[in-house]
């Protein structure tokens, strides 16, 4: 294919695209060629370059972090709706083509590979409702998040943990935008 592209670049020695005017996973082959205006015969020289543009990633994004606290007795949504394709420029969550698995599995004070028994969840797509029942004070369970790409195998994944306290205590959730940063 001959494609005409232009670059937003107001210096002509230098040629830049507009982001995402590439589609991803697609090898360009691009050939400039310089020539001297009134020169006879024609003076000029060329070059090509072959450009891979590479798939993005899957980014799994859970607002409120990966740490939660909740009472018993009381419904915490997990949103997932902010996890984005790389790929796939302003759009994220179902409208980038995502699809969202969860599961869960209790942690303390012992072991088990579901939560069924005192923790329900009900998926709403980007969203995972959590409701915790009365026996379930002081237990920890840990959500597992897998973001996946409709159209190929990108997958993202994280985990979240939930601890669920009486009905009396005090909840104090903290999260942080800035990245760890220890001893710069």
């Amino acid at each position: 294919k001959v494609f005409s592209i232009v670059s937003i670049s107001r210096d002509k020695t230098k040629f830049i695209l507009p982001p995402y005017s590439l589609t991803a996973n697609t090898t360009y082959s691009i050939e400039a060629t310089v020539s001297i205006r009134g020169s006879f015969p024609l003076q000029s020289s060329s070059a090509s370059i072959e450009i891979n543009v590479l798939v993005g990633n899957i980014r799994a994004v859970i607002d409120g972090g990966l740490t939660q606290n909740m009472r018993v007795l009381t419904t915490l949504d997990i949103d997932a709706s902010g996890s984005y394709d790389e790929d796939k420029f302003g759009l994220s969550g179902v409208d980038a083509d995502l699809d969202f698995y969860w599961s869960c599995s209790q942690i303390n004070p012992s072991f088990a590979a579901d939560c069924t028994k005192d923790f329900t969840m009900k998926s709403l797509g980007s969203v995972l409702r959590v409701q915790a029942a009365k026996s379930s004070a002081g237990n920890i369970y840990q959500v597992e998040l897998a973001v996946a790409s409709r159209s190929d195998l990108r997958v993202s994944r994280m985990v979240i943990t939930i601890s669920v306290l009486s009905a009396s205590s005090i909840i104090v959730n903290t999260m942080s935008n800035s990245p760890a940063t220890i001893n710069p």
